[in-house]
């Protein structure tokens, strides 16, 4: 009788020892696939993709079924073609063909569609990245051999519109580009006294510099300019009129005398050009200036400049002085003065 039970407990023994054995297998292998998938996503962290599914394959052998396997191998394999896909899009960039490059990244974003997480936000990170850089160098490709305001406006607005470093020394780049346009076009029609059209090439410029100096200042410079234009015109024209036409002569063309002018050569070749006029009109003179010309040792030209006598305003027999400093002037000059320009502010 006592055999009997001890059979059946035996039995039950071992299938309970098999079915144990067999957990802990399993336990094993899932443990092993497991291990397997998170280093496959480490090394795709790492851009490593290749090591990375080969991981991914090895814990789909130990557990064929395995969902995160299976989605993470989908993954780095379109990993891989993102990078070739990247790198056909570097090639491109450097060949200067920037819409292809960039036709070819916005291609390769489509991989993507329908994915999440840290693998696939990296691989969307390479592609903003690499986006940015063909932009940034297709702008600095269109930058070439723009000249006026107009065409370099909107390269402007779309380097501001990426908000990356890159992209804002181009717009920094572009930025003093459209003020020296605006200056030097200002300055052109100032000269030919076209004050309306100063003005508002300068206010084009002021809309990308609100607040940059040069262009403000020349803006005050051509209305002062504008003012005593017009001021100076219409004084001519009463002067025309008037009995005192002599005087009138005088002051429009003789009201300023030379008292001496210099030039001193420094230790480091710098040539500053010193100055004193004296005001012989019968009226208050304002915005003098001085031309002259320099020459060097042999006679030859050197550079003809003009500048503005302080100050600003000569009352009849006043003295005012000048001065403008030639960096780097290579040697001792001898000046002579051309002449002056001045306004009346009868």
């Amino acid at each position: 009788m006592r055999r009997m039970w001890l059979l059946p407990l035996a039995v039950l023994i071992a299938v309970a020892a098999a079915l144990a054995g067999k957990y802990v297998y399993e336990r094993a292998v899932t443990k092993a696939a497991l291990r397997d998938v998170k280093k496959g996503e480490a090394l795709a962290l790492k851009g490593r993709y290749q090591d990375a599914e080969a991981l991914f394959q090895s814990a789909l052998k130990k557990r064929p079924n395995f969902p995160g396997a299976q989605l993470d191998l989908k993954i780095v394999r379109i990993g891989e073609t993102i990078q070739k896909d990247l790198a056909a899009a570097k090639r491109l960039e450097n060949a200067h063909k920037y819409d292809d490059a960039l036709k070819r990244i916005d291609q390769t974003e489509r991989h993507l569609q329908n994915y999440r997480g840290n693998l696939v936000n990296q691989l969307l990170e390479s592609i903003s990245n690499a986006r940015i850089t063909a932009t940034v160098g297709q702008l600095h490709e269109e930058m070439k051999g723009k000249t006026r305001m107009d065409e370099l406006a909107p390269i402007l607005r779309r380097a501001e519109s990426l908000g990356v470093p890159e992209a804002k020394q181009i717009a920094d780049e572009i930025r003093k580009q459209i003020i020296a346009i605006a200056y030097a076009d200002a300055t052109r029609a100032l000269n030919e006294k076209q004050f309306s059209d100063a003005l508002q090439k300068v206010e084009d410029g002021l809309q990308y510099a609100p607040q940059n100096g040069k262009l403000l200042a020349l803006k005050m410079a051509i209305k002062k300019a504008k003012a005593a234009y017009e001021k100076q015109e219409q004084e001519r024209m009463q002067a025309a009129l008037a009995a005192a036409q002599s005087e009138y002569d005088h002051n429009s063309t003789d009201a300023v005398e030379l008292i001496d002018v210099q030039p001193v050569l420094n230790k480091y070749g710098d040539l500053t050009i010193k100055g004193t006029v004296k005001s012989t009109a019968t009226v208050p003179i304002s915005t003098v200036s001085v031309r002259y010309e320099l020459y060097d040792k042999d006679g030859h030209l050197y550079t003809r400049n003009e500048v503005y006598v302080t100050p600003d305003t000569l009352n009849p027999g006043d003295k005012g002085t000048f001065s403008y400093t030639h960096l780097m002037a290579n040697g001792p000059k001898t000046v002579k003065v051309t002449g002056f320009k001045w306004y009346l502010n009868e």
